[in-house]
């Protein structure tokens, strides 16, 4: 497969999967935004999985890009979900509004870096913060199915 036809699949999948998550959210009322989505400890409410898509997204283009680099990803005793935690204990005070506008900056940029990449940066493998090693092609796509994962539990939450 040439590379052209490979980012135009991964740019169609990272596109379709925000698409979803923009749906979904667009109906939210503003009480939605406080449901509890997820089992993490004492659960996240809509508003905190977004917090955490918005700061992972921006954590993942910083592997991306020490992957593309050659460079290393994260330290051997990295805590993804201390780490988790953390970032969106940091950004608690950020508003929906405000939210969005992070997650399509991210998404900006996370385009812009699969725009840059050449087939052989593509193929580079690095070690992911959930300790595995993949190539940055499956970098993209774990940042898509991430989002997706988020969408389905935000959805069975709300029953949306």
């Amino acid at each position: 497969m040439e590379l052209s036809e490979r980012k135009h699949l991964i740019h169609d999948h990272l596109t379709r999967t925000r698409a979803e998550l923009l749906e979904v959210i667009g109906r939210l009322q503003p009480a939605d935004w406080e449901q509890i989505v997820q089992s993490v400890e004492g659960g996240w409410t809509v508003k905190q999985a977004m917090l955490h898509l918005a700061t992972s997204e921006s954590g993942q283009i910083l592997t991306g890009k020490a992957i593309a680099g050659g460079q290393p990803t994260v330290p051997d005793d990295f805590d993804l979900n201390r780490y988790n935690q953390r970032q969106v204990e940091k950004n608690q005070a950020k508003q929906p509004p405000e939210i969005l506008s992070s997650l399509a900056e991210s998404r900006q940029k996370l385009l812009a870096f699969l725009d840059e990449v050449s087939a052989e940066v593509l193929d580079q493998r690095g070690k992911h913060a959930r300790g595995d090693v993949i190539s940055l092609e499956q970098l993209f796509y774990r940042i898509g199915e991430h989002e997706a994962e988020h969408t389905a539990e935000i959805k069975k939450a709300l029953g949306k």
